[in-house]
């Protein structure tokens, strides 16, 4: 039998902690709350990060879209009436204009003092042209489609070149005859390409 002294117990014993230190329980132990300690804190910090960004980024452009449509739509209506209001001045011009100065209206007399009103203008009878003053390029390749009202009015036709061009209807009454004026507005002047 071997004899025990209390203090040699206590002098051989060894801090539980160490021992737990050395078999590597404590390194797993420490491992495993350090990667949970990170991947909550991640998962705390990102998340909420991640989900304002996803707002932020929704919100603005829903925001970035509602406004280029509302400056399309102000910008589509502006051009809208700039180019009713040029046809209206072109119409009251060659509505309020006699057939024998025509010619006059095809020289430079536009908004900016380059640009002429009309290309050519025409005056048909009968489904028929009887007198013509500009480029005759510019005129309709037929006169028997033109619509049957008397007021000035618009109308989009193919001209001899093959190309969709916009024309002015206008009644044109003498003494004798009834005649309809033709006129083929200026490309520049109708739609201001600059």
């Amino acid at each position: 039998m071997t004899s025990f002294s209390p203090m040699t117990a206590v002098l051989s014993a060894r801090p539980v902690t160490t021992e737990v230190r050395k078999t590597g329980a404590w390194q797993r132990l420490t491992g495993k709350l350090a990667r949970r300690t990170l991947i909550v804190f991640v998962l705390y910090a990102m998340v909420p990060l991640a989900t304002t960004g996803i707002i932020t980024i929704n919100q603005t452009s829903d925001y970035l879209t509602d406004q280029t449509l509302s400056s399309l739509n102000r910008n589509a209506k502006s051009y809208g009436l700039q180019l009713f209001e040029r046809l209206a001045v072109a119409r009251s011009i060659l509505k309020q204009t006699d057939a024998d100065q025509f010619a006059h209206l095809l020289q430079s007399n536009g908004i900016d003092e380059e640009t002429k009103y009309f290309d050519a203008i025409t005056l048909v009878e009968s489904g028929a042209s009887v007198w013509t003053s500009g480029d005759v390029q510019h005129l309709p390749v037929s006169f028997a489609t033109l619509p049957a009202a008397i007021e000035p009015q618009i109308w989009v036709s193919e001209n001899r070149r093959g190309e969709l061009a916009v024309y002015l209807l206008s009644q044109k009454n003498t003494a004798t005859t009834s005649r309809r004026a033709v006129a083929a507005l200026n490309y520049d002047y109708v739609w201001q390409p600059v």
